[in-house]
C-alpha cells in the first residue's frame, strides 16, 4: 500500500509517453524501410532483448518493494515516536531511545541486506541485456561496414542508419516497456482495489432482525471458544454465560484472559469460533448489526478523542437534533463534567 498513491499518475505518464514514441517510431521506421528493411530487424531484436529483461526486473522490483514494508513501518514508527510529543516524557524519564534506536538500525540493515540481494539480481539480468545489445550492434555495425566496403551505403548514410536503428530501438523499447510498466503498476493497484473492495463478513450483513430495545430480556452464550485469526491458541474456551436484562455483573481475570475478547463477541466485532451467542432467542447472525450495537453502550479502555466537538463525541454521530442535544447533557451530568462544559462559550459544540 506504501507506494500506491503515485501509481494513478504514473500510469498516467506512460501512457502519453507510448503515444509519443508511436509517432517517433512510425517516422523513423518509414525511412529506413525505405533505404533497407533489415535495419528494422536489428532494432527488434534489441527491443526484443530489453523487454524480456524489464519484465523480470519489474517484478524483481516489486517483491523488493513488498519485502522492505515491514522494516519500513517499523522505521516510520520510530521515527514518529522521537517527535509526537505524546512520547517525550516517557523518553526523557526512561532513556529506553537504545531501544528504539536499535530496533531503527536492525531495520535499516536488514533493507539493506534485501537490497543486496535484489540488486544482485538485478544486475545480472541487466548484464546479460547489455551483453545481448552489445553482440547485435557489433554484427549491425559490421553489416553496416560491409554495405559501404561494396559501394551500397556512403559513409554518411553508414552514420544516418546507425542513430536511426539506435533511435528506433530505444523508442520502440520504452513504447514496449508499456505492457511490463502497465503490469508493475497494476500488482501495487490490485493490491489497493483488493482493500477498497474488502467486505467483512460482519459488515457487509445490513439483513437481519431489528432489535426493539425494550423487549430484550437477556444474553445467551453458549459453548462459546475463540482464537484470534492466525492464531492457533484459544483466548477462551467453552465459555457459558446467562445476563438477564437489567443485572449487574463483573468480568474479573487476569490480564490475557479473555475479558475484552468476551466484550468484542459480545459487541459482534467477531464471530466465535465454535459456539453461539444469542440475544433472547435469536441467533447474533440473525440479526441486523447496526441494531444489535445500537443497545450497547461501552468505554473501551484504550478509548480515543477526536478533533469533534463534545456533543460529537459523547454521541459518537452527528447532533441532528434537538433531542441529541438532551442525550449529550444528561452523559455529561452523570460523568461530572456538565459544569465545566456548561462554562464553555460554545457549550457541547465546543
Amino acid at each position: 500500500m506504501y507506494e500506491v498513491d503515485g501509481r494513478v499518475q504514473s500510469v498516467a505518464d506512460t501512457l502519453i509517453g507510448m503515444f509519443g514514441n508511436l509517432i517517433t517510431i512510425t517516422s523513423i521506421a518509414s525511412i529506413m524501410a525505405v533505404i533497407d528493411s533489415i535495419f528494422i530487424m536489428f532494432a527488434l531484436i534489441n527491443v526484443l532483448s530489453s523487454v524480456s529483461i524489464s519484465f523480470f526486473v519489474n517484478k524483481q522490483q516489486y517483491n523488493f518493494a513488498q519485502s522492505r514494508i515491514e522494516f519500513d513501518r517499523k522505521r516510520d514508527y520510530i521515527k514518529r515516536t522521537f517527535y509526537l510529543q505524546q512520547f517525550a516524557k516517557e523518553l526523557r524519564i526512561f532513556y529506553f531511545s537504545s531501544i528504539l534506536k536499535k530496533i531503527f538500525s536492525d531495520s535499516t540493515q536488514s533493507i539493506s541486506n534485501l537490497l543486496k540481494i535484489f540488486s544482485h539480481k538485478v544486475s545480472k539480468l541487466n548484464m546479460v541485456n547489455s551483453f545481448v545489445r552489445i553482440i547485435i550492434n557489433i554484427i549491425m555495425m559490421m553489416y553496416l561496414c560491409w554495405q559501404v566496403i561494396n559501394g551500397k551505403l556512403t559513409t554518411g548514410d553508414f552514420l544516418a542508419l546507425f542513430n536511426a536503428v539506435t533511435s528506433l530501438s530505444g523508442s520502440l523499447t520504452q513504447f514496449i516497456n508499456v505492457i511490463p510498466q502497465l503490469c508493475q503498476h497494476s500488482l501495487y493497484i490490485n493490491n489497493l482495489r483488493e482493500f477498497m473492495e474488502y467486505k467483512s463478513e460482519i459488515e457487509g450483513i445490513e439483513q437481519g432482525y431489528i432489535i426493539k430495545s425494550n423487549t430484550i430480556s437477556g444474553i445467551k452464550i453458549n459453548d462459546v471458544s475463540f482464537s484470534y485469526p492466525s492464531q492457533e491458541e484459544f483466548a477462551l474456551k467453552n465459555i457459558n454465560m446467562k445476563i438477564k436484562s437489567g443485572e449487574k455483573i463483573a468480568l474479573v481475570g487476569h490480564n490475557g484472559s479473555g475479558k475484552s475478547t468476551l466484550i468484542k463477541l459480545v459487541l459482534r466485532l467477531y464471530d466465535p469460533t465454535t459456539g453461539n451467542i444469542k440475544l433472547d432467542d435469536y441467533d447474533y447472525k440473525e440479526l441486523n448489526i447496526k441494531s444489535l450495537r445500537n443497545n450497547f453502550g461501552i468505554f473501551l479502555q484504550d478509548f480515543q478523542n477526536y478533533s469533534f466537538s463534545i456533543g460529537e463525541n459523547v454521541l459518537m454521530r452527528n447532533i441532528s437534533e434537538e433531542k441529541d442535544i438532551n442525550i449529550v447533557w444528561k452523559a455529561l451530568k452523570l460523568s461530572g463534567l456538565y459544569n465545566k462544559v456548561k462554562s464553555m462559550i460554545n457549550g457541547v459544540y465546543s
